[in-house]
């Protein structure tokens, strides 16, 4: 985004930046999840980081209390599910508006998470490939479901579902 939007008066701070996101990115896989930065911060500052001049990116209901009985591992599942969407979204959907809803669901004792944009939305005979297929399993594998609704006029929506207990 930075490359694309603005312009490029140091080229040495760009390529030290890339640098840092290669090395983090590497092994990211077997870092251990650290609870010291709030998990509502954590998933702000990750939305945030995907907005630009030309995308603006909402959060609505990432309060504390709905992070709270959402264990380590599912809270790591689902930032880097996340982390997958928006990337998917910055490369592909042209979107100039993203929003994601979080809420608990105590009926069904569930997080949901609900993500819209205005972008172009999924291709009638969408076919995943390996971001979109990890980001299915990695929900699969903490037990909850995802679902991307296609056809749309305008835009993508996604609803993600996981137990909570």
């Amino acid at each position: 985004s930075e490359i694309e939007h603005n312009s490029n008066d140091n080229q040495e701070k760009l390529l030290d930046q890339i640098e840092e996101l290669y090395e983090r990115s590497r092994d990211i896989s077997y870092e251990p999840v650290t609870f010291k930065t709030p998990s509502n911060l954590v998933i702000e500052n990750l939305l945030t980081s995907f907005a630009n001049d030309n995308v603006r990116v909402l959060a609505v209901g990432n309060k504390p209390e709905i992070w709270k009985p959402i264990s380590h591992e599912k809270f790591d599942a689902i930032e880097k599910v996340l982390t997958e969407l928006l990337i998917n979204m910055a490369k592909h959907s042209k979107a100039k508006h993203v929003v994601f809803q979080f809420k608990l669901e105590s009926k069904n004792d569930e997080l949901e998470i609900h993500t819209k944009d205005n972008g172009i939305g999924f291709p009638p005979n969408m076919q995943t490939r390996n971001g979109l297929t990890s980001t299915g399993i990695r929900i699969s594998q903490i037990g909850g479901s995802i679902s991307f609704t296609p056809n749309k006029p305008q835009g993508a929506e996604i609803i993600i579902t996981i137990p909570i207990s």
